[in-house]
């Protein structure tokens, strides 16, 4: 095939494909706008070798976690004890058995700490897992003494780094 004929049907293809649209005064060049698709072949008709790749739309994911977040009770409906901690408020719900469905299996059903006077969430704890866990020191120590007050759950002992059990004193 010679030049004139590759550039006849390159005019051609362009004339299919594309709108014309007249130059800006800016810009002397031709614009091209794509009429529609166009596929060039299909894997019936194509080249040996070539394969399709099937379209596929991503799915929804249904039943992620975020889903099921149960809301937080800030109208206090379902809270037994309403406290304020170190400008925390805690939200507790305590049932009177244990169950399955307890901070630990204990008696806390929802535990909720909200921080300041615009109640930032900081740690939701409700029908039986974390949804938000205490991230600082202090919202930890919150959540070990409100255990241990109503869930009967006693922290860990933690001995200083600069005690020696052996001596009975510090270093």
């Amino acid at each position: 095939m010679s030049g004139n004929d590759e550039r006849r049907l390159s005019d051609e293809f362009n004339k299919e494909v594309f709108e014309e649209t007249p130059p800006d005064k800016s810009n002397t060049a031709p614009k091209y706008k794509p009429k529609e698709y166009v596929i060039l072949f299909t894997p019936e008709n194509g080249p040996s070798g070539a394969s399709s790749v099937k379209q596929t739309t991503p799915k929804k994911e249904t039943g992620k976690k975020e889903d099921k977040v149960p809301p937080i009770d800030f109208l206090r409906e379902n809270i037994t004890v309403d406290e304020k901690v170190h400008g925390y408020s805690v939200l507790t719900r305590i049932e009177d058995e244990k169950s399955p469905l307890g901070v630990d299996g204990g008696h806390v059903s929802i535990l909720i700490l909200l921080e300041g006077e615009k109640e930032v969430p900081k740690t939701h704890f409700q029908a039986g897992e974390w949804h938000q866990k205490p991230e600082t020191t202090l919202e930890k120590q919150i959540v070990m003494d409100t255990l241990e007050k109503y869930n009967g759950i006693k922290p860990p002992d933690i001995e200083p780094p600069d005690h020696d059990p052996k001596r009975g004193r510090k270093r």
